[in-house]
């Protein structure tokens, strides 16, 4: 781990404790700092699981194809905003909207 990190780490857990804005009311002070070291370590999990050698791409091809499935959804927006909304909100035919702008996707037309 590198010192910055550390460095940002201890800034992060001081500022939990010193600055009123961070802090929930009427909650002790531990909750805030306990939540911000929770999270880290999840994010740090994920990391190594993401960039493990071992993981025979099973984590970033996951990860990957979200990330392209939300590029195809966000294209839609500068196709047609009205159906980018009826898809995001589920008003309206969805069926005929998935397989028109998102035929491409696995999560979003499954079969």
């Amino acid at each position: 781990m590198y010192i910055i990190d550390i460095l940002y780490a201890f800034i992060f857990l001081i500022a939990f404790r010193y600055i009123k804005l961070l802090q929930l009311k009427d909650s002790p002070l531990w909750v805030m700092p306990s939540a911000f070291i929770l999270k880290s370590l999840v994010g740090i999990v994920f990391l190594s699981m993401y960039l493990h050698p071992n993981t025979h791409n099973l984590v970033p091809s996951d990860a990957m194809r979200f990330l392209s499935e939300s590029k195809q959804l966000h294209d839609v927006f500068f196709e047609s905003p009205k159906a980018y909304f009826q898809l995001l909100t589920g008003m309206g035919d969805n069926s005929l909207l998935v397989s028109k702008y998102l035929k491409s996707t696995f999560l979003w037309d499954s079969g």
